[in-house]
């Protein structure tokens, strides 16, 4: 996505420390669990970095040997990074686990209504007919990548009908903003707060629809996913706080603000890859940054909740300790959109990117000060890294920099450097900079 501000290298760093304080944590077969190694597994789909998947399938396969749990709706979360590590590894033992993960969705799980799968915490009925968002990420999403996978009309379909009922049930009209739960007993959303985590789901696996889904647009209760995201990252981009994060409860200023959430909105925003949206993610960036400790602890993660009975329940969750689920969230934001897989242009990077496909997006032009300032950025990490002693890191970002050829850019007869150049069809901007005092001091001094 054009003009995201980060530090890539920096970027790399904390998924390193998020990713190992993660695996230390001694998490069973359950949601919280799910969420983090989901998260693990985007770091490694991002990075390569075959270390995360490795750590991953070691802890899987000891879950395995140990022997699993009965199934719900929050224990199929687990089933994400079953399909990471069969697409992965070819072994059948996990797609097998997976699949029966759907036989239990599909034939077993309480629904109610249209055959909405009611939210289970426990093989009781503890949430007679109650909608959570949290089953669009802990099953609607999971059904959505098995359905995709195993090329199974029928399991696409019902992931895109909870997607349509929870989207009826859980999102206001007027705000845009969804619900924590629904009740279809008595018809309410029971104590109607509007909670971040809850908004954080939805928006989330929502982007991720046309994402995974493919010919998404042939399918009519996609039309209904697009529509309702558009209308809440539309709310969401109001109640960014100044920290660039958002609120244990979205619409009230008297919460705290909560990580796990922020990160869950600004990764729907950056697989959105609408550019308004570009300036939230720039706030959210170093807002998610600074709420991570040396050790890679996600800090001011609420607690796992049921749907509380007032505003002061929400306020109340704790969020002192480590929670998977922050871990996971924070994994999952991709910040890191991988500079190394980017088209470039004899080593500069164009200016605007398609953020699913990373594809360079027209016109295919390449900024001399925009360049400069990246070249400049890539040294300036590659030389903290090595006083940090994350030597490799360096040596990616210096490949990076050292890579940036600045001689097509300068125009030896006029001896400046040109603005830009449309890389299409060839033609350079018409204009050069001339003074050492203009916005491409940076690039002078770095190609000098």
């Amino acid at each position: 996505m054009a003009n995201l501000i980060f530090d890539k290298a920096q970027i790399e760093a904390t998924i390193d420390k998020i990713v190992d304080r993660t695996m230390r944590m001694d998490m069973t077969w359950d949601w919280p669990c799910g969420v983090a190694y989901y998260g693990i597994c985007e770091a490694y789909e991002v990075t390569k970095n075959e270390r995360y998947l490795q750590l991953v399938k070691d802890r899987v396969d000891e879950y395995i040997e140990l022997g699993l749990p009965s199934w719900t709706v929050n224990t199929c979360s687990m089933g994400h990074c079953l399909i990471t590590l069969y697409e992965h590894t070819g072994d059948e033992k996990y797609l097998d686990i997976a699949k029966s993960k759907v036989e239990y969705l599909e034939k077993e799980a309480l629904r109610f209504g249209d055959h909405v799968l009611q939210h289970t915490v426990s093989v009781n009925n503890d949430f007679p007919e109650q909608a959570w968002a949290d089953t669009l990420f802990m099953a609607g999403f999971f059904l959505l990548r098995m359905g995709v996978l195993l090329k199974d009309e029928q399991l696409i379909d019902d992931a895109l009908n909870q997607y349509y009922w929870h989207i009826k049930y859980l999102q206001d009209p007027e705000s845009g903003l969804y619900y924590h739960g629904y009740n279809n007993i008595t018809g309410d959303h029971m104590s109607g707060i509007k909670w971040g985590r809850a908004n954080a789901w939805a928006a989330y696996t929502m982007a991720q629809v046309g994402v995974r889904l493919p010919q998404c647009y042939l399918y009519p209760k996609f039309l209904d996913v697009v529509g309702s995201l558009n209308d809440q990252l539309a709310a969401l981009k109001l109640y960014q706080t100044e920290n660039g994060l958002w609120r244990t409860i979205v619409d009230d200023a008297a919460s705290y603000e909560e990580v796990s959430a922020s990160a869950g909105i600004a990764a729907a925003m950056i697989t959105k890859g609408n550019p308004l949206h570009i300036k939230y993610i720039n706030k959210a960036i170093p807002g998610m940054l600074a709420n991570v400790s040396p050790d890679g602890r996600v800090l001011n993660v609420s607690g796992g909740t049921a749907v509380m009975k007032d505003a002061n329940g929400y306020r109340g969750i704790s969020r002192d300790w480590i929670q998977g689920w922050g871990q996971g969230l924070a994994l999952a934001e991709r910040m890191l959109t991988t500079m190394e897989q980017l088209p470039r242009w004899n080593g500069h990077f164009y200016n605007w990117y398609h953020t699913c496909t990373l594809r360079p997006m027209p016109p295919l032009y390449v900024s001399t000060v925009d360049s400069g300032n990246c070249a400049a950025a890539l040294l300036t990490a590659a030389n903290a890294l090595r006083g940090w002693g994350r030597d490799e890191l360096a040596a990616r970002a210096q490949m990076l920099c050292d890579g940036m050829d600045f001689g097509p850019l300068y125009d030896p007869q006029r001896r400046l450097m040109h603005i830009g150049i449309d890389t299409g069809s060839g033609k350079w901007s018409e204009s050069y900079y001339d003074l050492l005092s203009s916005e491409a001091r940076l690039t002078s001094y770095f190609a000098v």
